[in-house]
């Protein structure tokens, strides 16, 4: 049976690694938006970071609003394959509602840009958000309106991890070489080296949408499975817990948040803050295979395999 690590379990030294560690919604987006806040000091885009900061807390906000609610308000698993896959939308009472006390919660704080985003969303109709949350799910990273997607972005990840946080997630075997989340079929935002107790060096892959984390051993691109012509980049004299495995075989890169280095460095905030070095991999010719979905593009990034 595949080892699960969930909410609240502590791993310790000789106990098995587990392959899946589920979320914690209780505290993950509150420690993150305390890592956008430290980021943002003195940061070229500080501005930008403190909003997401403000975005990250709206979050936490609406995970305590939909934390313990009945199993009746929940979508259903899927019967077979993926526990709650991206691409089987909940039904649209499930995350709407959530997204409007989302956005009345970040508009005082939002730039104008963002408050003109946060009105197109209000006055889209339903059948609207639904398309833009399926273009979304699909897990491209791009967006017809990159300006509105984060925020409809923020409120489904905050309801995927509260669902995967209070599901009996059971039966997921242990996959080798997964390159997408083994919960709920999404590409990941980062991998993530750990430091401490049972897992101290070990490498897992952090879901864009639910914050799963599945083990993949190091040395071996996330995209294409090569283990050969990795070469491991970052920011000289910058940001030293973030690099980049980039592999020169599919010409994709993902960016790599070393707790080792950093133990408060967390995948999604510490990717935003260390966008220049994407811009310097995209002028040699390197494409993302990860996703933020706090930042959405007008272009794809390359397919993801």
């Amino acid at each position: 049976m595949t080892t699960i690590l969930r909410p609240g379990e502590i791993q310790g030294p000789g106990t098995p690694a587990p392959f899946l560690k589920l979320p914690d919604p209780d505290s993950l987006f509150t420690r993150r938006a305390e890592r956008f806040q430290g980021l943002a000091q003195d940061h070229p885009v500080e501005a930008f970071l403190l909003f997401m900061a403000a975005l990250t807390q709206a979050q936490h906000r609406l995970v305590e609003t939909l934390t313990g609610r009945a199993p009746d308000t929940l979508p259903r698993p899927a019967p077979r394959g993926l526990p709650f896959p991206a691409a089987g939308l909940p039904d649209i009472r499930h995350w709407q509602p959530g997204l409007r006390s989302l956005l009345e919660e970040i508009e005082p704080s939002a730039p104008a840009p963002t408050r003109a985003a946060i009105r197109r969303l209000r006055h889209m109709s339903d059948p609207d958000r639904v398309a833009m949350a399926r273009e979304i799910l699909r897990g491209h990273g791009s967006a017809r309106d990159p300006a509105a997607a984060p925020l409809l972005a923020a409120a489904l990840q905050a309801h995927w991890t509260v669902w995967i946080g209070q599901t009996a997630v059971e039966g997921i075997p242990a996959q080798t070489e997964a390159t997408h989340c083994p919960v709920c079929g999404s590409p990941p935002v980062a991998g993530v080296i750990h430091s401490g107790g049972g897992i101290h060096g070990r490498r897992t892959l952090h879901c864009s949408l639910c914050q799963s984390q599945w083990h993949l051993e190091r040395l071996k691109c996330s995209h294409c499975h090569a283990t050969t012509d990795l070469e491991y980049p970052g920011l000289e004299g910058h940001h030293p817990a973030v690099k980049a495995e980039v592999c020169g075989h599919c010409r994709s890169y993902l960016k790599l948040i070393n707790l080792e280095t950093d133990p408060r460095a967390d995948p999604v905030a510490d990717h935003l803050a260390t966008l220049a070095l994407d811009l310097l991999l995209g002028e040699e010719g390197y494409t993302p295979s990860g996703i933020n979905l706090l930042l959405y593009l007008e272009e794809a990034p390359a397919t993801t395999a």
